[in-house]
């Protein structure tokens, strides 16, 4: 395998691990804005204290709750080497569209031998 679709697949894997630990920056932050609007809730209508906890169980639970709703979202909208490539051609305008195809020929040469001209992409992508 080529070096650029390794260091594709390590950029992808740090992408996924930035929104991991975006989601878990999200759920962390929704439990005080939520035991905040508890709190606010409490100063309008008084809770009895025998339901407090259960409230602060609940509270804690949707926290929970966002933190593994967005790590599923995140997971499940995780980029391909192809969007990565993508991504990464159109900040590099320079590239002329040889990453794209050299992805393309990649996963091709998976299943089929590269002709003469396929061969040559890859080799001058490499040299770049």
């Amino acid at each position: 395998m080529p070096n650029f679709l390794q260091f594709i697949t390590k950029e992808g894997r740090f992408f996924i691990f930035s929104r991991f630990v975006l989601a878990f920056v999200i759920g962390f932050l929704s439990w005080p804005v939520l035991v905040y609007f508890l709190d606010l809730y409490d100063a309008a209508f008084p809770v009895k204290e025998s339901s407090a906890p259960s409230l602060l169980i609940f509270v804690s639970l949707f926290s929970l709750f966002v933190f593994l709703f967005f790590l599923i979202r995140f997971w499940v909208k995780k980029p391909s080497v192809k969007d990565l490539a993508v991504q990464i051609e159109r900040a590099n305008p320079d590239l002329m569209d040889l990453l794209n195809c050299a992805v393309e020929l990649e996963e091709v040469s998976k299943t089929r031998n590269l002709s003469f001209m396929e061969k040559i992409i890859l080799y001058i992508f490499l040299k770049l």
